[in-house]
């Protein structure tokens, strides 16, 4: 049996197209006017207005473009991207047009239904009139409807759904049974792949669960936001939803990111959702499909058993649903990333068009995060560099050929390259404007300030004291097991490695402006380990993460090309097989070790609070939350409040860095501060403060006499406040 395939829905028949759309323009105004009428159908709104704003302007834009035959992944992704960029920029349109008309609360919930629908009917229009009689119409889609509803995949469909309630267990009851077998049934799905007990057509749905499974089992972790960026982050789109308005000249960094203070707030407003839970969930639902388009990429230019493992490879890294789940700008940055590889690697898509995706992909990069654009720029400069030196230097017996040679690849770059010299200009050009006008220019001094730092620091190349990479791999480890990681990830960058060096001698073929961006990747990972003040810049797990979109596959290719190595150097045959069920097992293992699954069961130093509630960290309970709402809403403002090191990033969502200190020398200031005291502080006596002989962070016991002398003016079971 078959039926319309609905995530192709820019290869339907354009009347079918236009009917849908209108048709989910219509659900939108019904459950918003239900609501302004009291009338609330749980969840209904959400889910018609998240679809209505996901989905719906990217397959008009792709209609428009007269983008079709597309593979499901593709016409996803693109889709979804499209529809990212358009509700950033309409957002900055309606910020900014409104208020000429009157509206000065222009990011509301009736201004942006109003203008929203408005634009999506006009697209309708265009889409109608540019795409009705496309001579080279494509067949109906069609998905088997077999393959939905078979057991394999309705059983993979349990996982996400283990993870939300396993959330739900550990944040009431504090048990993590549930989530402990989660994250084992994930690492055997890995060795189920190695043995071939997965089928291929199954693949790119596996990695889609297990990257959303293991984002909600982070994501989903407290009733509130937790991490350290997301919380200044959080703030800066809640003032924008308290006012209503963009004030595009407040001088943070994270101001100027689109990502933040239009996406955020949009689908916030419209969707009826509190800001938290757009955070928690719509966020890691769209960061969970940078390893789905990943796997398309790598499949197009490996096999599909490679593209598997190294998306497995990559999502199995701790960064990824941790560190990753905190920086929401960050997350959608590296959709756009992706959707910038597929258009690289696009063979369906004509010249014009792929590179107006390019700059449309690159631009919404741009407005999302200001580190990855710096990266982005840098290795696509270095790219375009790599590519005219290759361009330059083909092998070639004679003058005459060289000519021609040149020639040839002049007319091909022309048809097919997007990483071109005009297409760079225009980046620089965009990315330039626009962290010069908006935040007050403060991204755009961000980077100038780290180059000097830099340049300026040269002579401590290697010194672990300001070389953040150098200083990870010579720390100290806490036990056997936690060294033995640390040997597993060391390995993983071995492979990588190889793999890189299979790249440069040709024992691999990749598409040569991929191969050329995956070599600066590689260079600035070097550079994480050289320079001075560099990779604390945006920090080395970051950079690490970001440089496995390009690498990851490397790590599998430098795996099979070390036992082809070893095999020839002692003349020993070495069969596939066994080197892929290794190779499964391996990365079972890394998992296992990445999620503090192998330490939890161990009982040995605990890395996961997410597993272990015991663990301190930077989250946080509603009475917490309660309570720093209390005391910024009462507090003497000339007066400085004091939170520990974690304490402290809860105290920056609500009012950011007003008057907010983790100095613990001013503890003893009685005329001067406020206390604030969370649930570990009062349970342990301890405080996460800076310990000035040891240069570093941890936990150090609270003074009693603190305690003593100061009054109480908010007491409840897990928040103290004293004045």
């Amino acid at each position: 049996m078959q039926t319309s395939n609905i995530l192709q829905l820019n290869d339907w028949d354009i009347k079918k197209v236009i009917s849908a759309v209108l048709s989910i323009q219509l659900a939108v105004w019904g459950a918003v006017g239900l609501d302004a009428l009291g009338i609330n159908i749980p969840i209904m709104r959400q889910v018609i207005v998240f679809i209505y704003l996901s989905f719906i302007p990217g397959y008009l834009i792709l209609r428009i473009l007269k983008i079709h035959k597309l593979s499901t992944v593709e016409t996803l992704l693109y889709a979804v991207g499209l529809s990212l960029s358009f509700t950033m920029l309409s957002g900055v349109l309606i910020n900014s047009v409104c208020p000429i008309f009157g509206f000065n609360q222009p990011i509301s919930s009736l201004p942006l239904i109003i203008s929203i629908s408005t634009e999506i009917i006009i697209l309708c229009i265009i889409c109608y009139l540019r795409d009705r009689d496309n001579d080279d119409q494509p067949l109906p889609p069609y998905i088997c409807v077999e393959n939905i509803f078979s057991l394999p995949a309705l059983l993979l469909t349990l996982l996400p759904i283990i993870a939300i309630f396993g959330t739900y267990l550990i944040n009431f009851y504090d048990q993590n049974l549930l989530l402990m077998l989660l994250i084992a049934v994930l690492a055997l799905l890995a060795v189920f792949t190695g043995f071939g007990l997965v089928p291929e057509k199954l693949y790119p749905y596996v990695i889609f669960v297990t990257a959303i499974s293991l984002l909600f089992h982070t994501s989903l972790f407290s009733s509130y936001i937790w991490g350290w960026d997301i919380q200044h982050e959080y703030y800066l789109a809640n003032l924008v939803i308290k006012n209503s308005f963009w004030d595009y000249l407040i001088p943070f960094n994270t101001n100027g990111m689109l990502s933040i203070v239009m996406l955020a707030p949009i689908y916030s407003k419209l969707c009826a959702a509190d800001l938290v839970w757009v955070f928690k969930i719509i966020y890691p639902l769209f960061f969970s499909l940078v390893p789905l388009g990943l796997y398309h990429a790598y499949q197009k230019q490996t096999n599909k058993q490679i593209a598997f493992f190294s998306c497995f490879f990559l999502i199995s890294l701790f960064t990824f649903y941790t560190e990753m789940v905190g920086l929401a700008r960050q997350q959608i940055a590296e959709l756009f990333l992706v959707l910038i590889i597929l258009v690289i690697l696009s063979e369906k898509i004509s010249k014009i068009n792929k590179s107006i995706l390019f700059i449309v992909f690159a631009f919404s990069l741009f407005v999302s995060h200001y580190g990855l654009t710096y990266i982005f720029l840098f290795c696509l400069t270095g790219a375009l560099l790599i590519l005219k030196i290759s361009d330059s230097y083909k092998h070639a017996p004679d003058v005459a050929n060289r000519q021609q040679i040149k020639q040839h690849n002049k007319q091909h770059n022309k048809q097919h390259r997007v990483i071109n010299i005009n297409n760079l200009c225009a980046c620089l050009v965009l990315a330039i404007t626009w962290y010069i006008y908006v935040s007050d220019s403060s991204t755009f001094n961000t980077v100038v300030y780290i180059g000097n730092d830099i340049i300026g620091n040269l002579a401590e190349l290697f010194n672990p004291e300001s070389v953040q990479g150098m200083a990870i791999i010579k720390a100290q480890t806490s036990s056997l097991l936690h060294e033995t990681a640390k040997a597993i990830h060391l390995l993983t960058q071995f492979f990588i490695a190889i793999g890189i060096f299979a790249l440069i001698t040709k024992k691999v073929r990749f598409n040569e402006e991929y191969a050329a961006f995956s070599l600066m990747k590689f260079l600035l990972l070097i550079a994480c380990l050289i320079l001075p003040y560099f990779a604390s810049s945006l920090n080395t797990t970051r950079f690490y993460q970001i440089s496995l979109i390009f690498l990851a596959p490397f790590c599998i290719i430098g795996v099979y090309t070390a036992f082809q190595y070893v095999s020839n150097l002692f003349q020993i045959k070495y069969n596939i097989k066994t080197i892929t069920t290794t190779l499964s097992v391996f990365l079972a293992i890394f998992l296992l070790f990445n999620t503090g699954f192998v330490y939890e069961i161990a009982k040995d130093n605990p890395t996961s609070f997410f597993l272990n509630t015991e663990l301190d960290g930077p989250y946080f309970n509603q009475q917490e939350v309660r309570g720093a709402e209390w005391l910024f809403q009462n507090r003497n403002k000339k007066l400085v409040v004091y939170a520990d090191g974690y304490r402290s990033q809860l105290c920056k969502s609500i009012a950011n860095y007003e008057k907010i200190t983790t100095d613990k020398n001013l503890l003893h200031d009685f005329s001067r501060t406020y206390i604030y005291l969370g649930t570990f502080n009062l349970t342990e006596k301890l405080i996460y403060a800076a310990d000035e002989e040891k240069g570093k962070k941890e936990h150090i016991a609270i003074e009693t006499k603190i305690i003593i002398d100061r009054s109480k003016i908010y007491d409840s079971e897990n928040v103290n406040i004293l004045r």
